[in-house]
């Protein structure tokens, strides 16, 4: 058993998400470039840096992030969060890349919060504190209120949001001039994190990467 809770057969088998898009880290198909750009990116190229996934959305990750998140799966989010962690911490060491100052993971609206009960992108990005003692910054913008919630959209709905998921506050500020990592547990069609990091982006963030448990693809 490793130090996450995995077998070393069950992390072999696992849904690793391979090397894609260096913006927003979608599989690019049938690409030979050493650095490829998905067409999105290289048409309109997003506020944050990079974004990296650990894993694909696929099975079993999606049912146990959706377990995690819907039935307070903690046993999940525990392993889930370690998982994360160490993909984090590894990258920077590997790479010799200077790791970001604070993490931020992205808000909930108040009353979803209220009815869930936990931030699950919170509990994520404390894990990754626990591993690597980069700071949490909580409520670093606010997220404004939807008539749904991003995933019960279709693409094109997310995409319209774009502009109208978050707006500024008294923590915002906090990040200017520093080296942020957004941390949420699914990148879908980007359109959360590009909507966050157009945020801190204005605000002077100097450098703004994303990560997450997954990518859909």
């Amino acid at each position: 058993m490793t130090a996450c809770g995995v077998c070393r057969h069950c992390l072999d088998i696992l849904p690793w998400q391979p090397p894609g898009c260096i913006r927003c880290a979608v599989i690019v198909p049938d690409s030979t470039s050493a650095a490829p750009l998905c067409n999105r990116c290289a048409e309109e190229s997003p506020a944050f840096d990079s974004c990296h996934a650990v894993f694909s959305y696929e099975s079993p990750i999606d049912s146990q992030i959706r377990q995690f998140k819907d039935l307070q799966g903690f046993r999940a989010a525990r392993s889930l969060g370690e998982l994360l962690a160490i993909s984090f911490k590894s990258h920077y060491r590997i790479n010799s890349l200077q790791p970001p100052d604070l993490l931020v993971p992205v808000p909930l609206h108040t009353d979803r919060l209220r009815r869930r009960g936990f931030n699950q992108a919170k509990l994520l990005a404390d894990a990754v504190h626990k591993f690597t003692r980069i700071p949490v910054l909580m409520e670093g913008c606010t997220r404004m209120q939807t008539n749904l919630a991003q995933r019960k959209l279709n693409a094109q709905g997310r995409l319209a949001n774009i502009g109208h998921l978050f707006t500024i506050n008294s923590n915002t500020k906090l990040t200017m001039g520093r080296r942020i990592a957004i941390i949420d547990d699914v990148i879908t069609t980007t359109a959360t994190a590009r909507d966050i990091a157009d945020i801190f982006r204005q605000a002077g963030c100097e450098h703004i990467e994303v990560w997450a448990l997954a990518r859909r693809n």
